[in-house]
């Protein structure tokens, strides 16, 4: 029974560090008590993933050096200690920060917008840890953990992760997006956002441009036998030939990048919609 005491003890304080990480809030059950039964049951989707999405090498943090949060949701304190009401902000899984100074268990940090403290132990200076690294011809499952990455990125914009589906190509284009800094901004009375409908939900919205011709960066929309697809354009060359990248092309899940002259992709008619900041 002591031994069984001790156990629970040990789980239960993993239990709090990894709440703390998430939510700035010292122990799980605190944060419970302040919820409703939904949100309580959204707490611990999101945390449940955080076991996989925490597991990555640290490298030693550089004062001046840049680093990438690891967990989500990461609280930014006023001070290098935690107390009432002294959140200054939150910061999404993966968002780039400065290091500016460290003491103890804790790193100042700041971004263009936000400045303040974290647990040291939240931050990567490896981007391969935190960041997926795709595969050629390699499936995504729900369960992989680059797709867990991603949709930690894009904060399972499209419910990828709550459903348990392989990676899609909508979350796949959204999260290269995103890594550019600009992010479409949905009209959420427009859901389901089905790949082929997207040219015409985003005909006429701010900072889209939707033409015939490829640029870099920019969403290839396209329909093959009645279902759409979206995929990333990666280059463009001389000769109007392109290079893609895109999940769920042949099988779902799978990742692929491939060329395609001119000739090829006209005779698919897509479009090319570029999203602005």
């Amino acid at each position: 029974m002591y031994t069984m005491t001790r156990l629970q003890q040990t789980i239960d304080s993993i239990w709090d560090v990894c709440y703390y990480h998430s939510f700035g809030i010292g122990k799980r059950a605190d944060l419970v008590s302040h919820c409703s039964v939904a949100e309580a049951a959204e707490i611990e989707v999101t945390t449940s993933e955080l076991g996989t999405l925490s597991g990555v090498s640290r490298q030693p943090l550089v004062t001046g050096g840049t680093s990438f949060v690891g967990v989500p949701y990461v609280a930014v304190y006023k001070q290098p200690a935690v107390s009432f009401d002294t959140i200054a902000a939150k910061l999404p899984y993966g968002q780039i920060v400065t290091i500016k100074k460290m003491s103890g268990r804790w790193a100042q940090v700041a971004t263009q917008t936000i400045s303040g403290w974290v647990l040291k132990d939240v931050l990567c200076s490896d981007p391969a840890s935190v960041l997926p690294q795709f595969q050629i011809n390699t499936t995504y499952t729900h369960a992989a953990k680059e797709t867990q990455q991603l949709r930690a990125y894009i904060r399972d914009e499209f419910g990828g992760g709550h459903a348990d589906l392989p990676l899609t190509d909508a979350e796949y284009v959204s999260y290269r997006l995103q890594q550019q800094g600009v992010a479409i901004d949905w009209d959420a009375h427009k859901n389901p956002r089905t790949p082929g409908t997207w040219q015409r939900q985003l005909r006429g919205r701010s900072g889209i441009h939707i033409a015939i011709t490829p640029s870099v960066g920019c969403i290839m929309e396209y329909i093959l036998d009645d279902v759409g697809f979206v995929a990333y354009v990666e280059e463009v060359f001389a000769d109007e030939s392109i290079k893609v990248s895109q999940v769920g092309r042949s099988d779902s899940g799978q990742y692929t990048e491939y060329m395609m002259p001119k000739e090829e992709y006209r005779e698919i008619k897509p479009v090319f919609i570029t999203v602005v900041a």
